[in-house]
């Protein structure tokens, strides 16, 4: 065999050798050249997606991208195409039927000329499926499945800034006694409730209107260009169509509303505005007698009167130590083995006893009171843990909730630094957790996290899952722990089941623990054990106690 013979043979067995990887991808490579016609057509694309999509180079070679994908994609790839036979490289995502794919492209330069442009197309769909669902998380509520208040906010605010600037009312809706419901046949009876009264009334509204779960046992209506004779009108319907009682595992329940009306642009012209003047016409018509309606009028803004004197009522409460903590512990959900604690706020008012925290905590945020009250709090967990390392309990972690706008202060970690100081504590005991909420000014949250991170304390996102979620920043973020908000686990629908299951499946993937909170039933825990998820809390573990009964807890452990 002569010379050129043998170059010959080889450089065909090398062409058969990379036409065998190409087609052995999972992934696909292509090549676009330009006819004369100056268009983008395909000289190449195998792999396993093109294989799988029919779009090898026996179906594609020297097709235009118009004749193989729709218009809009086709502008998108052709668009991306130009930019790089100008010589830059891009990448963008497309939508196939339902896959969704990640394309990348770049020039291929021959002695300063680009003669041909390669290309990969990465398959992102169950990438895609997840980010969904935790989008879809964080804009519905899920026991109700009704968009939640971020969704509202959002919708509210394309109203305000659409051009039409038609007019609108919003509606606060609460439920009348539903505590008195919640306490005398459980937290699942209650769910029943709400999800019964949301259903009743989507009935009556119109197709126009839309339904909104505030949280708790409160609801939010949206009614698009009504006049107050209007909106009167449909209070009215909903009011009388709560009058019929509610058939609840064969016990009747009779439940009211009360409701305010705020209207847009009479009653302000921002969402904030709008929802705290409808708030309070809400809580002006619960103090006339319950089960009533009111418009908001500047007199009646009773609401503000009422946080005014908690306001003024939560400053004394630091000052004469009013403010108790009790602590909830988080135990290893395969063993029971307890890890450590949350430590949970708990203001005892000399007045009116003991007030939720569901109440003062957003008054302390507004006032900015938080701050020494969570530095108080803070300061008194890792206190309370040093006195139980002493006695001999160690290895425990101390979770402690911290705001926004704690983590946003400027001496942040310094407090931190002096606090672990003075209670020479080690700190990897001390958990902070936060909501996504601090997601706000992400390159803020980056910082002072690595800061954290670099000081040894551990981060746990609280209530994943309810507020905005983003793949992008968990996996950039020096995150811990993941905690399944007790919302996903109460009632224990099949819908719920699916969010825990995608929750703890991205903790997994990222190398996060996972803890579920609010867990009360033995069913929930052996759902929660068969899906592996490493700890959890709520009362089937332990109430809420202070920090003797802690104390005692642990030495009865130990015992046995």
């Amino acid at each position: 065999m002569n010379r050129t013979t043998w170059r010959e043979t080889r450089n065909s067995s090398e062409e058969n050798y990379y036409e065998t990887v190409l087609k052995h991808l999972y992934n696909t490579i292509f090549k676009f050249s330009k006819n004369k016609a100056g268009y983008c057509v395909f000289t190449l694309s195998e792999g396993g997606i093109a294989d799988k999509m029919g779009m090898t180079t026996e179906t594609l070679l020297n097709k235009q991208v118009r004749e193989v994908f729709p218009s809009d994609i086709a502008s998108v790839i052709e668009s991306a195409c130009q930019e790089a036979f100008e010589g830059a490289k891009t990448s963008f995502e497309i939508q196939l039927d339902n896959n969704y794919f990640l394309v990348y492209l770049s020039p291929i330069d021959d002695d300063g000329r680009i003669i041909e442009v390669i290309g990969t197309a990465i398959d992102i769909t169950e990438r895609k499926i997840v980010e969904n669902k935790v989008k879809e998380m964080a804009f519905h509520d899920a026991l109700t499945q009704l968009p939640n208040r971020r969704y509202l906010e959002k919708y509210v605010m394309q109203l305000i800034d659409s051009e039409d600037n038609q007019s609108f009312s919003i509606l606060f809706l609460d439920i009348d006694r539903f505590k008195y419901i919640n306490d005398t046949f459980g937290h699942l009876f209650g769910d029943k409730v709400l999800i019964a009264i949301a259903t009743r009334i989507r009935e009556v509204i119109e197709s126009r209107d839309f339904l909104f779960r505030q949280g708790g046992d409160e609801f939010i209506i949206l009614l698009p260009n009504r006049n107050r004779r209007q909106v009167t009108q449909l209070v009215d319907n909903i009011l009388e169509s709560l009058e019929s009682p509610f058939l609840i595992e064969g016990i009747d329940i009779f439940a009211s509303i009360s409701i305010g009306a705020a209207m847009y642009p009479n009653d302000g012209d921002r969402v904030d505005v709008l929802m705290k003047h409808a708030d309070a016409a809400m809580y002006f018509s619960k103090r006339k007698g319950k089960n009533k309606f009111q418009f908001y009028q500047e007199h009646v803004d009773m609401n503000l009167r009422e946080k005014f004197i908690i306001e003024t009522d939560l400053r004394k409460a630091i000052q004469e130590n009013q403010l108790e903590l009790f602590y909830q512990p988080q135990v290893e959900i395969h063993t029971e083995k307890i890890l450590g604690f949350e430590a949970l706020l708990r203001w005892k008012h000399p007045k009116f006893g003991y007030i939720s925290p569901i109440e003062f905590i957003p008054i302390a945020e507004e006032t900015e009171l938080i701050i020494p009250i969570g530095k108080w709090v803070l300061e008194t967990a890792c206190n309370q843990l040093k006195e139980l390392n002493d006695k001999g309990f160690s290895s425990l972690t101390m979770s402690v909730n911290v705001s926004q706008l704690q983590f946003t202060q400027t001496n942040f970690i310094g407090i931190i630094q002096n606090i672990l100081s003075d209670c020479d504590m080690s700190s990897g005991n001390l958990e902070l957790e936060m909501t996504e909420s601090i997601m706000a000014d992400f390159p803020l949250a980056e910082r002072i996290l690595y800061q954290l991170n670099d000081l040894g304390v551990k981060i746990s996102i609280d209530d994943f899952g309810t507020g905005y979620s983003s793949l992008s920043y968990l996996s950039r973020l020096p995150v811990h722990k993941l905690k399944i908000d007790q919302s996903f686990l109460n009632p224990l629908s099949n819908r719920n089941k699916t969010i825990v299951k995608t929750i703890i499946g991205l903790a997994k993937n990222l190398n996060m623990e996972i803890i579920a909170e609010g867990v009360e039933h033995e069913e929930q825990v052996s759902f929660l054990i068969q899906q592996n998820c490493d700890q959890a809390q709520g009362y089937f573990y332990g109430k809420p106690m202070r920090a003797k009964a802690v104390e005692e807890r642990l030495a009865m452990y130990l015992h046995n």
